[in-house]
């Protein structure tokens, strides 16, 4: 009787499996990551927040960002700067920085909800046309003989949590990171040296 094996070809198939998970979890993370991030800025910021500008950009200083995982570590991050969003993200209430916080009227200074306050109609010491009453709490402009008002006074405002970047982050890195995996480790295994 005559046994052969190839146990040395498994063992050897075992240990070059078993060193691409490393890169495999990597490589899953920093697509889920990028899969994160492209779903809070383009679908969950813009369905809860009203975005005037630019600031959610991917690689901006305020925008939804990554701190990719290496080959070594376990662990990518998807964050913002922006301190704006953590009053969205939990709620609270907001504090003026000076003497009082200004909160901008529909059909005042801004024309729509959604509008941009224009540069020209926020107070500022000097501007001619745009000034605070000392009888009533606001910022009033003078539009022919009447007085328009442009912002109210308030020593502070309530800012309810209405955005779940966080949960809904985690459950879209839920979704996707399975698929991530398993596509990164083919991958793996075709690349490997």
């Amino acid at each position: 009787m005559d046994v052969s094996h190839n146990l040395r070809e498994v063992l050897d198939a075992v240990k070059a499996t078993w060193e691409q998970l490393p890169f495999a979890r990597s490589r899953a993370l920093n697509q889920t990551a990028l899969d994160v991030q492209k779903f809070e800025h383009e679908e969950q910021l813009p369905s809860r927040l009203t975005i005037r500008n630019q600031w959610s950009k991917p690689r901006s200083k305020f925008g939804i960002n990554i701190r990719f995982a290496r080959k070594g570590d376990g662990e990518a991050e998807v964050y913002s700067r922006a301190p704006w969003l953590d009053f969205q993200e939990r709620g609270g209430t907001k504090k003026p920085s000076g003497k009082v916080l200004l909160i901008p009227v529909v059909g005042g200074a801004r024309p729509t909800p959604t509008a941009v306050v224009d540069r020209k109609l926020k107070p500022r010491k000097g501007r001619a046309g745009v000034f605070f009453h000392p009888r009533f709490d606001g910022v009033f402009r003078r539009v022919g003989d009447r007085l328009k008002l442009l912002f109210g006074k308030a020593t502070s405002a309530r800012v309810k949590a209405r955005l779940d970047f966080e949960g809904s982050g985690k459950r879209k890195a839920q979704d996707v990171l399975e698929g991530n995996f398993v596509r990164a480790y083919e991958q793996a295994l075709r690349t490997r040296r």
